[in-house]
């Protein structure tokens, strides 16, 4: 089979050489062609593989009888087992075409569902263009290939080291205030234990211990993104500027998520000109009366004019900000999601309509799934990618194992980065190790938080994706997510 591999750019030479081997040993590939804005890059590739279009369609479009895998995992290398797995199945199912993706298989956009089965991970699929005006692949038969819980775990084991040896996406809590008492939060629940507020001291992350915090992972080499926001709202910190501005000027992506409340004009331009990479709206509501009896405390029409000239300042600097908005879906405000579209989606890059009860019996966020859990096999739950991948820090220094970390139970507590005065060292510990080796043996129950935590990767996730005018509309178990079709930062940078 001929290979088009999706090359990163910035992949380094050493991940290059392992796939590069990884493909060259394998039988099934006839040959490999990267694509020349990557070859470019790499130009020592050219002695292994064709340079081929920039865009895979084009590349399709010239040989369509061809039979081809696109080789384009999550991260940037699988085991070499799985590509003959892969080609034997593709022939099985007679494809022309097979896309191989380790996660997030629609984050792309590149597909449209056509039949699958709740727990099947193959399904039959057809090419999904915006701008496919002549159908050129109408006839093409596609399968898309899912990496199962096994791969999936083997994969995560085998890679640590390599590829997670650093935290990918890290969140430090600038304080745990919020301005705001909103329905939904666990926060106002009496279920909701405040017992580790008595004892946790100042509600700010203090800024000392955070540009400590963020000279550590500068250290890393890895350019992370960072959000500024976990519980709390973060403009309440009268230090953000400051520390978006350190953050940035250490070569770190800094992203906020903020009920925009406190945010006024200037605060945007201060913002935006200390080198903000990315700034996330909450907004439950495309009314005042369904917003405020939501988002209780708030204003509507003072958040409104407040997001409206954050994009106006966006737009008149010269900052490259990804603006994206979040809007939580309850029975109360369901029927305000295409309005929220109208209003909005010709404005910020993404729409996020997250599906979420109040909370569950133990007072944390809760998930409704939006299918049937009965179709869920508790055998298709994947290993948690954020014990791999993500690193919360609260406004005290304690490490939790991902961000549905509300109540700051003992137990829930990985580590302390101001006692142990390093991140890494909770991250690299022994009890951060114990919790992954659980979960890549499923044995979900033994670990703290996860085993309460509704909110996991099933496979498979993804319901629908479909083009409405210049809309694209991904619909997946945990809501939808709307861009335009034609936004040139439909593949950003950010902590989603």
């Amino acid at each position: 089979m001929r290979c088009y591999w999706e090359l990163s750019k910035k992949a380094d030479k050493e991940t290059i050489q392992q796939n590069l081997n990884v493909l060259l040993n394998s039988s099934a590939v006839e040959s490999i062609h990267i694509p020349g804005n990557a070859l470019k890059e790499n130009p020592w590739l050219a002695e292994y593989a064709t340079t081929a279009p920039d865009e895979f369609y084009t590349f399709a479009e010239r040989s369509p009888e061809v039979t081809l895998l696109r080789f384009a995992p999550f991260i940037n290398t699988v085991p070499g087992t799985l590509i003959d797995k892969m080609y034997r199945e593709h022939k099985e199912n007679g494809a022309e075409y097979t896309y191989a993706d380790l996660h997030d298989i629609y984050f792309k956009g590149t597909f449209e569902i056509v039949e699958s089965s709740p727990i099947s991970r193959l399904g039959e699929r057809r090419p999904f263009f915006p701008d496919d005006s002549l159908g050129l692949f109408g006839e093409l038969k596609f399968h898309v290939y899912h990496f199962d819980v096994e791969d999936y775990s083997h994969y995560l084991k085998d890679n640590f080291d390599r590829y997670f040896k650093y935290p990918v996406s890290i969140s430090l809590e600038s304080t745990y205030l919020c301005n705001l008492r909103c329905d939904m939060c666990c926060y106002h629940s009496e279920k909701y234990d405040r017992n580790w507020m008595e004892n946790a001291g100042a509600p700010y992350m203090d800024f000392d211990k955070y540009t400590g915090l963020i000279d550590e992972i500068a250290s890393f080499g890895r350019n992370p993104t960072v959000e500024l926001v976990h519980r709390g709202e973060p403009l309440l910190h009268k230090r953000l500027v400051e520390m978006v501005e350190y953050g940035s000027r250490k070569g770190i992506k800094i992203s906020l998520v903020t009920n925009a409340l406190e945010l006024d004009a200037d605060k945007s331009k201060s913002l935006l000109d200390a080198g903000l990479t990315n700034m996330w709206f909450s907004m439950d509501g495309a009314d005042r009366e369904t917003y405020e009896s939501i988002r209780r405390g708030s204003n509507y029409e003072k958040v409104i004019k407040n997001i409206h000239a954050y994009i106006d300042t966006a737009e008149k600097s010269s900052s490259n900000t990804f603006t994206a908005m979040k809007y939580v879906l309850s029975e109360a405000n369901a029927g305000g999601r295409e309005r929220m579209a109208d209003m909005w989606l010709d404005k910020v890059n993404y729409l996020v309509f997250q599906i979420m009860k109040k909370h569950n019996s133990d007072g944390e966020f809760s998930i409704i799934r939006d299918t049937n859990a009965e179709n869920l096999n508790i055998k298709e739950r994947m290993p948690c990618l954020h014990l791999f991948h993500t690193a919360l820090v609260t406004a005290q220094g304690n490490v939790g194992p991902c961000t549905n970390l509300y109540n700051e139970k003992p137990e829930h507590i990985i580590g302390n980065v101001f006692e142990e005065n390093s991140l890494y060292g909770v991250w690299a510990g022994e009890e951060f190790r114990r919790r992954r080796e659980l979960a890549l043996e499923k044995r979900y129950s033994e670990i703290p938080l996860c085993n309460i935590c509704d909110g996991f990767i099933a496979v498979p996730y993804l319901l629908d994706k479909r083009m409405e005018g210049n809309r694209f509309i991904i619909h997946d178990d945990f809501g939808y997510i709307y861009t335009k079709a034609d936004d040139k930062k439909l593949y950003p940078n950010f902590t989603f």
